[in-house]
């Protein structure tokens, strides 16, 4: 079949199995390399499994309202939405450079695990405010708001939460770092 529902809408399709020892019926040659040399699956059940999530979004088709602006939410992944992209402060040096621009005003939310419940998961509202000389990064657990951290980095921020959530799970990871 293949109209593929909503249950599919969030999953890339699997590609399909390889057959078997190269073989059109998947029967006989016990594995082995195909004739091309490439290797066949060893474990054939694993095509049975549902693909793993994508973190990464490739391409998202952003609805646009009728002045051609962005309507919100943007959900980038499964896991993350835009709710502002912000306002860009072109004045200051500060809210942008060669690699990243730091818009007033963005609003993001992501999941993530959580800083109050050990096995649990909630959402983070992110947010950069206008901190004077340089951008002000807010990220706020929806499950425990009064924990809400606030640096003069995006890194800074979630190194925090990150050490939080590790200290919470009893201390799994020695050293936390966060990238991009």
């Amino acid at each position: 079949g293949g109209t593929g529902g909503a249950s599919r809408a969030s999953y890339p399709r699997a590609p399909k199995a390889p057959p078997a020892g190269g073989q059109e019926d998947g029967g006989g040659g016990g594995g082995g390399a195909k004739a091309s040399g490439a290797a066949v699956n060893p474990n054939p059940i694993q095509w049975l499994r549902p693909p793993k999530r994508v973190k990464y979004a490739k391409k998202t088709d952003v609805d646009r309202g009728p002045d051609g602006k962005p309507v919100y939410p943007i959900r980038i992944t499964d896991r993350v939405t835009i709710e502002s992209l912000g306002e860009i402060v072109w004045e200051r040096d500060s809210f942008h450079n060669e690699r990243h621009i730091f818009p007033v005003g963005y609003k993001s939310s992501r999941e993530f695990a959580s800083r109050v419940d050990p096995n649990g998961r909630t959402y983070y509202d992110s947010e950069i405010l206008d901190g004077g000389d340089t951008p002000l990064f807010r990220v706020t657990p929806r499950d425990a708001p009064h924990l809400r951290v606030e640096r003069e980095s995006a890194s800074g921020v979630w190194v925090a939460i990150a050490n939080a959530v590790n200290a919470i799970r009893g201390g799994q990871r020695s050293k936390v770092t966060v990238s991009g």
